[in-house]
């Protein structure tokens, strides 16, 4: 299940212009905290109250995993020079 708007990744590929990328991001950005907030209601209200924090931590810790991560590669490529060398023939 997901909120993602369609498009959004294809307009953020192929953006003409940063007011089109940023609408795409927001559009992106509130599919993803609707997702979360889904995910929090539903373990609210289905689980037994003993097992609501510990399933609250998994998910609020997998959205941190999730955001964090890519953003460690992405630094780890850049700093290495992988980038740099990417466009040589």
């Amino acid at each position: 299940m997901t909120f993602k708007v369609p498009g959004t990744f294809g307009v953020n590929a192929v953006n003409p212009n940063m007011p089109v990328m940023l609408t795409g991001r927001l559009a992106q950005g509130l599919g993803d905290g609707g997702l979360v907030a889904l995910s929090l209601v539903s373990v609210i209200r289905l689980l037994p109250s003993t097992l609501v924090p510990r399933e609250t931590a998994r998910i609020v810790g997998t959205g941190i995993f999730a955001k964090c991560l890519p953003l460690a590669a992405i630094g780890l490529v850049a700093c290495r020079g992988f980038v740099r060398n990417a466009n040589r023939s």
